[in-house]
């Protein structure tokens, strides 16, 4: 049985996809399977998968008709056979040592998790070094959990993509967790991240930048950068919401999911605020599916201030349930007076 399985999902990459496949197998640390889901690519990415099979046993090829990059790993988890799991896409690569430096930290530090840093490169230069919070991160109680996923996790110190940290297969498949199917294939990392952290109860953040993310012009995920996508991060929302619930049973923590929601839409929310689109952000609201859970989580919100203003400060918390004000009316003139009042109300009872 191999020490670490990596998924990688394949679709029309032929252009960078040897320089993903080399990077893995070029590995100082060789005890691994390389898991390579050909999602019905159209170009010649399947034929090199097989390839590479073909040279290397470590390597096996699944192939299947495309049904996005989640459906992808998913199919890949059903096959894992190691004790941990990697990921990685097919147009990123990673440094030699990465395996060989994030299993024996797992091992030393007896981690869930290991998150490590990365690169941003575009065209061969990096642009961006993104450096976590290092260190271990003991997880001992549901409090501590909570308090993770909210202070570490959504404010992105330990990053949240599941190719920036390895994972412990045990956990995964005791709780059968998997990516959302219904996101569009927009967020399903930090669905999947968020729910893995619900039962993992050690965390070590190495300090090594082991992982090469390349910012490719034209991409899927650059041209995604300029859509609005609130309708499909409330799917993973929703994706996480059973999880989360089953664990944290306490009405303390079970309330802040709350909190949690917010903070996972709240990526979408400020490219829609940083470029003035008021009335975008209203039409958007207005088509996401699940609107009474949506809405439902917006007012829980409510409850949770004294835990807002203990996580992000006065300040913050104020703009957030005044924010949270206009999301459930998405009416200005309405906003504006009844933000007034709730205002008020806020300093009348501190």
């Amino acid at each position: 049985m191999p020490r670490v399985s990596v998924i990688v999902p394949v679709y029309n990459v032929e252009k960078y996809l040897h320089r993903c496949v080399d990077s893995i197998l070029a590995q100082t640390f060789t005890d691994f399977e390389l898991i390579l889901v050909d999602d019905g690519s159209m170009d010649y990415s399947g034929m090199i998968c097989d390839e590479y099979a073909k040279k290397d046993r470590r390597v096996h090829v699944i192939h299947q008709s495309n049904k996005g990059v989640a459906c992808a790993r998913n199919t890949a988890l059903d096959q894992v056979k190691g004790e941990y799991i990697a990921f990685c896409d097919s147009d990123d690569s990673w440094e030699p040592f990465l395996l060989s430096v994030v299993y024996q930290e797992a091992k030393k530090h007896h981690a869930d998790c290991v998150p490590y840093n990365y690169a941003m490169i575009k065209e061969d230069r990096i642009i961006k070094e993104l450096k976590f919070l290092p260190g271990q991160f003991n997880l001992a109680d549901d409090n501590e959990r909570v308090n993770y996923i909210i202070n570490v996790l959504l404010k992105y110190k330990h990053g949240y993509e599941v190719w920036d940290r390895l994972f412990r297969k045990e956990i995964i498949e005791n709780n059968n967790i998997r990516f959302c199917t219904k996101c569009g294939n927009f967020g399903e990392d930090l669905g999947f991240t968020l729910k893995y952290m619900c039962y993992a109860k050690r965390v070590y953040c190495s300090n090594q930048r082991c992982y090469n993310y390349f910012v490719n012009e034209g991409s899927i995920m650059d041209q995604s950068k300029s859509k609005i996508r609130l309708n499909d991060l409330n799917e993973v929302c929703y994706d996480i919401m059973p999880t989360y619930y089953s664990v944290f049973q306490k009405p303390c923590l079970s309330k802040q999911f709350s909190i949690v929601h917010f903070l996972i839409m709240s990526q979408q929310y400020s490219k829609v605020i940083n470029t003035s689109q008021y009335c975008t952000l209203s039409d958007e609201l207005s088509k996401i599916e699940k609107n009474k859970w949506y809405q439902k989580n917006v007012r829980g919100l409510y409850k949770c201030y004294k835990e807002l203003k203990e996580y992000f400060g006065e300040k913050i918390a104020k703009q957030i349930l005044l924010f949270s004000n206009y999301c459930l009316h998405r009416n200005w003139k309405r906003f504006t007076i009844e933000s007034a009042i709730f205002y008020k109300w806020i300093v009348r009872s501190e």
